[in-house]
């Protein structure tokens, strides 16, 4: 994994948590990032009704924050991060 990769990616996830939040992007902090395996192709994010291929996927978990709010987004390896508002813990660190 590229720290470099997530650096890069995270500008437009630091956007949309700051519309979010109602503040402007320089509030935005990150609060934590790491490289995950999720355990299938929902990324840590089901969402009901949906089927997810139920295979392991290398991807990224990426924790910004606002005060003492934090905002999750989640990714495929290298692919852009999603926001989740109802994260769950189906992922293992790997980095």
């Amino acid at each position: 994994f590229d720290a470099e990769v997530a650096v890069m990616a995270w500008p437009a996830a630091a956007a949309d948590t700051a519309q979010r939040a109602q503040v402007d992007p320089e509030k935005v902090l990150v609060a934590a990032w790491s490289p995950v395996t999720w355990n299938d192709g929902s990324l840590g994010c089901p969402q009901k009704g949906m089927d997810y291929t139920q295979a392991l996927v290398d991807g990224e978990l990426l924790m910004l924050r606002v005060e003492q709010a934090l905002f999750q987004y989640h990714s495929a390896r290298g692919g852009p991060f999603t926001y989740c508002a109802n994260p769950d813990a189906s992922y293992t660190v790997t980095g």
